[in-house]
């Protein structure tokens, strides 16, 4: 398994890169699954948080999951001046 994240101003990139063959964006539908299931929840909850989430070929035998967030730059904070006195 790989993992690269690049986070610049405007966005952050978290890739997860395995060795298991092929898949397709559709397996990036998945639905929730039963409450009582052990597993399963990983791609829902991607779909959820990431701005965009899809499937790529790295390299053969390769699949790379790409997860883009992206940022919004703090609001900026204007602390009240001590009035005189």
């Amino acid at each position: 398994m790989e993992v690269d994240i690049t986070i610049d101003p405007h966005e952050c990139v978290v890739e997860v890169g395995n060795h298991d063959g092929a898949i397709g964006d559709a397996e990036l539908a998945a639905a929730i699954p039963d409450p009582l299931a052990e597993g399963g929840r990983g791609l829902p909850i991607i779909k959820a948080v990431a701005d965009s989430a899809r499937f790529v070929s790295a390299r053969p035998g390769w699949v790379v999951l790409r997860m883009v967030k992206r940022l919004t730059p703090a609001p900026s904070i204007r602390l009240a001046e001590a009035a005189p006195g």
